[in-house]
């Protein structure tokens, strides 16, 4: 039997319950939001004056769409003596990426990207035989995708505002499970739970070049999540990565040569 406390039933009313529904239609509420705005803005004057050749930096905001295993809706660890209730930890998620990509040859770049995904909330309770400790752990299930990639860009010695790229690369995957709240009044022999992976990743999309500084983005990855170790439960988090972004494009002095070598000969 879960145990019964006042004061985390009225926290898991008043802020779980409500992360849960405002999780299921994260992704629903704000993809349509960032693509609409994608679409207005590209609506304007557009292009670059020059091929697309410039250093990137932005950051990327969407979804994540699993293809794995999801999670069941609990899970008992009857070495450590946890139940552990998993409904609110979904096949879906928010993700954030922020990324440098350097354009080391022009249709070419090596892009380094760090993200963050949120797969949900996951409560613990004690279980000790004949012992009802009335103790509740709340956490976070999250995980961090770290890639390289090599970006190839078929259009960047054009000037068109419409610049599509393939990517490949490395990634370093991991994933963790921490303790936010807890009315244990300390963490004590309640540390996280976490893996880390090595594999590929995939990645595809197009630029919406705005200006000489300024590009849209929309952009799919495709990180395949897969632990051998499973982490309360879960090893498999393949899955997808669906965004829009934005980015800023500068050059370094070679990139400007560059450019004014190509206008000189037209």
């Amino acid at each position: 039997m879960r145990p019964d406390f006042p004061l985390f039933n009225a926290c898991n009313a008043a802020y779980w319950r409500p992360m849960k529904s405002w999780g299921q239609h994260r992704m629903s509420g704000i993809l349509p939001v960032l693509i609409t705005l994608l679409i207005c803005v590209s609506t304007a004057s557009a292009g670059s004056p020059v091929p697309y050749t410039q250093n990137q930096a932005g950051v990327r905001l969407g979804g994540w769409i699993g293809s794995g295993d999801g999670p069941a809706d609990s899970f008992s660890d009857v070495d450590n003596f946890f139940d552990y209730d998993l409904s609110n930890v979904g096949s879906s998620g928010f993700f954030v990426e922020g990324f440098y990509n350097w354009r080391f040859l022009p249709p070419f770049g090596l892009e380094f990207s760090a993200g963050i995904i949120s797969l949900g909330e996951v409560q613990r309770f004690d279980v000790l035989p004949g012992f009802d400790s009335g103790f509740v752990d709340f956490g976070n299930f999250l995980a961090y995708p770290f890639t390289v990639k090599i970006k190839y860009h078929p259009l960047s010695k054009t000037t068109s505002p419409w610049q599509p790229y393939v990517a490949g690369g490395l990634g370093v995957y991991y994933a963790r499970f921490a303790i936010a709240i807890t009315n244990r009044g300390a963490l004590v022999d309640t540390p996280e739970e976490s893996q880390v992976e090595f594999s590929y990743a995939l990645a595809g999309g197009f630029d919406y070049v705005l200006s000489r500084s300024i590009a849209l983005e929309a952009n799919v990855n495709y990180y395949p999540m897969e632990f051998s170790t499973p982490i309360i439960s879960v090893s498999d988090l393949n899955g997808l990565s669906v965004t829009v972004g934005v980015k800023w494009l500068f050059s370094t002095s070679e990139n400007e040569d560059n450019d004014d070598r190509r206008r000189r000969r037209r």
